[in-house]
């Protein structure tokens, strides 16, 4: 992350001022975080079947920016100032690319849900696993280019103290809100649809909303939680309050900044929690693995039905869904 500065030609961040409380709150970020986004890892690559279920491949990769970002950004930010100058670059690429790739999936998690909706008959010839495959690697190889080419125009001082090019870095900063108020736009479309459709019994229209919590939840959360930061900062790198930096208002606007980037950290912190509690394949397989860890025997591995059996065609995948005139 890059502070809040002037938005001149280049901007450098100021000299680090680690309270106590930070190191607390960074390293409580990493341990939390880290743990919870290893085991959501562990049950999907364990237990899901990514070709009965490729959408989530997608959540995957969100887990795993969340997990990389817990544990190399949050782990690492209050020893900033002792990294050596030569890792500074390849730094900030990887905390740019992991936050971008966690934007860029949300947004692709509300079009595969948009197209489950839409086209329910055609779903899984649309959609598929080597698809999906497909589309992260060009996400992530298309995003480490571009935080390349922006990392191009910073001058290393010190990890702490580089020079960013404001301009080269302002597209970045327009595209972290644009993903996420489409990804809020999309979530928006797909429950009007969901609760205007005619050709759904009330039951099966409260089994498909629910099936659609997970979605609902995590852009909700990362709109309310990542939005107001980018948008504080944007509108300080677009130079709009250059005037009033001696203001006594603008020492406030810093701090409110400063805090949503804080709020912002914790938001990654409870993803996977909301992973867990609205997708049921991981809920299951927390509470058998509590199960064991406190010794309360319940079915083992091989008693459990897996979850990587073949889904059937449930009745709201089979219905085409119309809105009402």
């Amino acid at each position: 992350n890059a502070t809040m500065s002037a938005p001149t030609n280049t901007s450098a961040a100021p000299l680090d001022q680690i309270s106590p409380f930070d190191y607390i709150f960074y390293f409580g970020c990493a341990t939390t975080g880290g743990v919870l986004n290893f085991i959501v890892l562990y049950i999907a690559f364990r237990y899901i079947d990514m070709e009965d279920k490729p959408r989530q491949i997608i959540v995957v990769n969100m887990t795993v920016a969340d997990f990389l970002f817990s544990v190399f950004y949050m782990g690492t930010r209050p020893m900033l100032a002792n990294f050596p100058s030569w890792s500074c670059h390849a730094y900030y690429v990887t905390i740019w690319a992991i936050q971008l790739c966690s934007c860029v999936n949300l947004l692709w998690l509300n079009l595969d849900k948009l197209i489950f909706i839409q086209f329910p008959l055609h779903y899984y010839q649309i959609i598929t696993r080597n698809r999906i495959a497909v589309l992260s690697a060009v996400t992530w190889s298309s995003i480490i280019a571009i935080c390349v080419v922006v990392d191009f125009f910073m001058i290393e001082e010190t990890c702490l103290n580089m020079k960013l090019n404001i301009t080269a870095y302002m597209p970045v900063l327009f595209v972290y809100v644009i993903l996420i108020i489409c990804s809020f736009i999309c979530s928006a479309i797909i429950y009007f649809i969901a609760q205007t459709t005619t050709r759904m019994e009330a039951v099966a229209r409260s089994k498909m909303l629910r099936r659609l919590l997970f979605l609902f939840t995590s852009t909700l959360w990362t709109f309310f939680t990542c939005l107001p930061y980018r948008v504080l900062y944007l509108l300080n790198a677009l130079g709009l309050f250059n005037a009033y930096r001696g203001e006594a208002w603008f020492a406030t606007y810093f701090r409110v900044t400063t805090f949503f980037f804080s709020v912002l950290s914790f938001g990654i912190c409870v993803n996977p929690i909301i992973t867990i509690m609205t997708q049921h394949i991981y809920r299951n397989r927390v509470v058998a693995i509590w199960k064991r860890l406190t010794n309360r025997s319940g079915k083992s591995d091989f008693e459990q039905i897996s979850d990587r059996r073949k889904s059937t065609q449930a009745f709201l995948e089979s219905i085409p869904l119309a809105s009402k005139n």
